[in-house]
């Protein structure tokens, strides 16, 4: 876990993690961090040309400390280009795109929650990046494969950056997240967040959290 750090750097970085130049955070819970530079990106985690996030919870960060700070992204900035793959990025605070802002590359992932003030570049939650078979409610319902609806968590939690309380970001049955992500090649023998089967129904999750499939228990004497 990585948790409850402040970053004043002028030269760029992000809250909890800087991950640059193919660098991988993977299985990752990056919560309750900082940053108040003008110059750094992601109050959570900067993914700066080529960083790649994956199976990871980013919540309760923040990267809006005023109107003349931060460049963005209250989850996860994107300096230059990065990938998120299977990430809850939830209950974030940013200037610009209070979940995710920057060019990244973006799949299987949730975006819900999050805040920012300023929404005049883009949206509150995601702001620059392209999204295929996600679901935040600043995407576009069917195209790629995305989704905008509730993404029906255990508890979403209340308030906004490190002031956020009481979210389990766990999918209930009736999530439309549940087994309608896409298939990446990586996830043969991979693990959730939580330590589960990446895939468990044939077809993976939304999200860091795999929902265990539906069954029959039998208890016999």
């Amino acid at each position: 876990m990585i948790a409850n750090n402040t970053v004043n750097n002028q030269w760029g970085g992000g809250g909890g993690v800087w991950c640059q130049q193919g660098g991988t955070i993977d299985r990752c819970w990056v919560v309750s961090n900082r940053v108040t530079s003008s110059q750094a990106s992601g109050g959570g985690v900067d993914l700066y040309w080529g960083g790649h996030l994956r199976s990871s919870q980013i919540a309760g960060n923040a990267n809006n400390v005023g109107p003349n700070y931060g460049n963005g992204g209250g989850g996860i900035g994107i300096g230059g280009t990065g990938t998120i793959e299977n990430a809850t990025v939830c209950g974030n605070w940013g200037w610009t795109g209070g979940g995710v802002s920057g060019p990244a590359v973006m799949y299987n992932s949730i975006v819900y929650y999050n805040t920012a003030s300023n929404t005049a570049s883009g949206g509150t939650n995601v702001n620059g990046a392209t999204a295929f078979y996600s679901c935040s409610p600043d995407l576009v319902e069917g195209v790629n494969g995305n989704v905008s609806s509730d993404p029906k968590f255990v508890n979403p939690g209340v308030g906004y950056g490190p002031a956020l309380s009481g979210a389990d970001y766990r999918l209930k049955s009736s999530s439309p997240c549940v087994n309608t992500a896409t298939n990446l090649a990586w996830m043969a023998g991979a693990l959730d967040l939580a330590g589960r089967a990446r895939i468990m129904a044939g077809r993976p999750d939304m999200g860091a959290f795999e929902r265990p499939a539906a069954g029959t228990v039998f208890v016999t004497r």
